[in-house]
């Protein structure tokens, strides 16, 4: 009889089929969000029923203004949203133009942002779990900071309640099908919301005040259409790169037989 095999396992094919699962889930998730999407709308009272959804991308819109203005040196002041779905964010004490400028674009790219860290984690149930959770958080911190008015308050109990929900009581799955639904809605914002790149005065509840790309050309010179379509660019960019790493097959494990003929361990005979 011959004896058991002491050199190096051989890992079957199954074990590639395992390591490649999460990319495949994502890119299920995915397509099924933007079925939904589709379908919402297309409801009698579908856009009443995505009212919460249109005031997502204004709430994360307002959050980069605001993350952005602590990052440079500034005071993050409020954040308030209305139910017209606009939104203002207030801040003081921003060091230069830079600044400035860096704080009016960071509104402009942070739905793609958020959109590319949800497509992130859509691809398992651990990390969307993980990102409900910080985002309950950062609802909490935000509620006892910075948020202000009815609207604000009403939409971020919501999203506060869903993830309660999420963390507890969803399965991995719904877990990783409401992260892709709500990254989806965000990508969706970066194309339906895009005409605000292109115009230099915004309509909001406190009033019309200069748009964001407005305020970044009177920074930095140049026309403020010019700068719409850069922070376009860079939005669809980043974008397009959570999709890419999110929906990309992990690599095959390479093989641990050795490459070298002599350190190879030999079998008894």
């Amino acid at each position: 009889m011959r004896a058991p095999s002491r050199g190096f396992k051989l890992y079957p094919m199954t074990d590639v089929g395992q390591r490649s699962a999460p990319h495949r889930e994502v890119r299920r998730w995915l397509a099924w969000s933007a079925f939904a999407t589709v379908l919402l709308y297309m409801l009698p009272f579908g856009r009443l029923l995505a009212w919460p959804l249109v005031l997502l991308s204004s709430f994360v819109h307002e959050l980069g203004h605001g993350v952005v203005a602590m990052l440079v040196g500034a005071d993050f002041n409020s954040l308030q949203v209305f139910p017209d779905a606009s939104g203002v964010a207030q801040h003081a004490g921003a060091p230069g133009r830079l600044a400035q400028a860096a704080i009016a674009m960071g509104g402009l790219v942070g739905p793609s942002f958020g959109a590319a860290v949800g497509f992130l984690a859509a691809r398992k149930g651990s990390w969307s779990r993980a990102a409900w959770g910080i985002l309950a958080l950062t609802l909490l911190v935000l509620a006892v900071t910075v948020l202000r008015g009815l609207t604000t308050f009403v939409f971020a109990t919501m999203v506060f309640a869903l993830a309660a929900w999420i963390i507890r009581k969803a399965t991995p799955s719904q877990a990783q099908a409401l992260t892709a639904f709500f990254a989806t809605q965000l990508a969706l914002s970066v194309l339906s919301r895009a005409d605000y790149l292109f115009t230099d005065v915004a309509q909001t509840g406190s009033g019309t005040m200069p748009s964001d790309v407005a305020v970044i050309a009177d920074a930095l010179l140049g026309p403020y259409w010019m700068w719409g379509t850069i922070c376009g660019a860079m939005s669809l960019a980043v974008t397009g790169l959570g999709l890419w790493v999110a929906g990309r097959a992990p690599r095959p494990p390479r093989s641990r037989r050795p490459r070298f003929r002599f350190l190879r361990r030999r079998e008894p005979k």
